[in-house]
């Protein structure tokens, strides 16, 4: 019980509560409540971010280690736990006579836990590939579960802080989807990188090159290298924003010089 409960603690500290604190910010941004993520207001604003990022990692944590709960009724229980929550907040949060987004924010709140499984797929079937281990052997080790998590930790991370910075900007991500040059230089880029993974992967289990390290050193290595291509693909991202913002600044420019031309 006491083995029980400690995994409990720990995987709620260094997994369930990051995990949950990046669910509400995407939550946010979706929801463009910019008001609460102003970098100024981060202080007075995370009292109101905890209400419910702790209760869910809780929530999580107390099912799966303590009554040994299917992950099921966890996961449909944490969303409404979540969801519920981070409307008191946005009710505490909101502008005089504004309605509340219920239906609004519970997508967003199914499309925020979607984009979090979506960066941990990319890399965790890899991942079990090479280690011939299980994810309930993987749940079962706290040490390797927080590990798995950095990855894909790091990418959402990376995207938020982006996403904050730039979020008064030019949205790079709708301008690729709009631009078809953009989109197939992305698709293509991605498409390589994936292409590499598999090929990569193929080779290391081929030549056993990796077999005769530890479990750690394996899942180390893992991890390393989706890292790497985590940050590959966020530097290939920064150009392309950098070559946008010129492009709209021209556009912008051009326009103005009509106006003007058009009045004299």
């Amino acid at each position: 019980m006491i083995h029980n409960i400690t995994n409990a603690l720990l995987d709620m500290i260094f997994v369930s509560v990051p995990e949950s604190f990046v669910w509400l910010l995407i939550t946010l941004i979706l929801l463009k409540r910019f008001d609460l993520l102003d970098r100024y207001r981060w202080k007075s604003n995370l009292k109101y971010f905890l209400i419910p990022v702790l209760p869910t990692a809780f929530y999580i944590n107390y099912l799966r280690y303590i009554l040994h709960m299917p992950r099921m009724p966890i996961l449909f229980g944490c969303i409404f736990i979540f969801y519920s929550l981070t409307l008191y907040i946005l009710k505490k949060n909101s502008f005089v006579d504004e309605k509340l987004p219920y239906l609004k924010t519970l997508l967003f709140v199914y499309i925020g836990i979607f984009i979090i499984a979506m960066t941990e797929l990319i890399y965790i079937p890899i991942i079990l590939y090479i280690t011939h281990l299980s994810m309930d052997a993987i749940n079962q080790n706290i040490l390797i579960n927080f590990m798995l998590s950095l990855p894909s930790r790091v990418f959402q991370i990376l995207i938020i802080i982006t996403i904050l910075y730039k979020y008064n900007k030019i949205k790079l991500f709708s301008n690729i989807i709009k631009d078809k040059v953009l989109l197939i230089i992305t698709v293509l880029f991605l498409s390589i990188i994936l292409l590499i993974v598999f090929i990569a992967t193929k080779i290391i289990h081929s030549y056993c090159l990796i077999l005769n390290c530890s479990l750690y050193s394996q899942i180390l290595i893992g991890i390393t290298i989706t890292i790497i291509l985590t940050l590959i693909i966020f530097l290939y991202l920064i150009p392309i924003n950098y070559l946008i913002n010129k492009i709209f600044l021209l556009n912008k420019s051009h326009q103005n010089m009509f106006d003007d031309d058009y009045i004299d």
